[in-house]
């Protein structure tokens, strides 16, 4: 009775031992031990443990001391504005185009010295139809924001309907006012009122 009470105590320290020292594996060159199973020795109360090895993949378990490879250099590809989509001045594409147009105070009427652009940048357009236009309607500083916002809109509207009058499908025109929120020339003079009465061209690539 004293021996076996005997070989059980030596058999519980032989297990407590082993796994705090080996519970983690064990490791010889590129192989790591690791336990898969308990089996029974020749008392019940006595465990012995089977081991297994496993080859480690260094690569994807790189030590501490392993160097850092280099990333590939990244190319930097510079993508023109027209090619993403963005609207891009009109004269941009074609320093013989009309990039914007002019109107008298308070008036949406197209100007006689404007309605030569206008035909410029419509044959221009007829002979690219992978791009649409968008009229950008501007005013002065004059005027409430609610009437600018208005007469900003119909001077756009103007240079469309001459556009489609001249043969472009309207679907192809688009037309926004800014009002007085965008102008030329800040200055509050009559050379600067009148740059700031314009519609200015944009191309949009389909």
């Amino acid at each position: 009775m004293y021996l076996r009470g005997l070989m059980v105590l030596i058999g519980i320290l032989f297990y407590s031992a082993s796994n705090s020292n080996e519970s983690n594996g064990r490791m010889a060159g590129n192989e790591m031990y690791e336990k898969t199973d308990l089996a029974v020795v020749n008392h019940p109360d006595l465990f012995k443990t089977r081991w297994r090895s496993k080859i480690i993949d260094e690569t994807a378990h790189p030590t501490a001391n392993d160097d850092p490879q280099p990333l590939p250099p990244r190319k930097i590809i510079e993508i023109p504005a027209y090619v993403k989509g963005k609207p891009l001045p009109l004269n941009q594409l074609d320093s013989s185009l009309v990039q914007r147009v002019f109107f008298e105070y308070k008036k949406a009427v197209l100007q006689p010295k404007s309605i030569r652009g206008i035909q410029v940048n419509t044959d221009w357009l007829k002979k690219h139809p992978e791009y649409d236009i968008l009229l950008e309607g501007h005013c002065d500083e004059r005027g409430s924001d609610e009437y600018n916002l208005a007469l900003g809109e119909r001077r756009a509207q103007a240079v469309c309907s001459y556009m489609t009058d001249l043969g472009i499908d309207s679907d192809r025109l688009t037309t926004r006012s800014w009002g007085e929120e965008k102008p030329l020339d800040p200055k509050a003079t009559e050379e600067a009122y009148a740059l700031n009465r314009r519609v200015e061209f944009y191309a949009i690539p389909k």
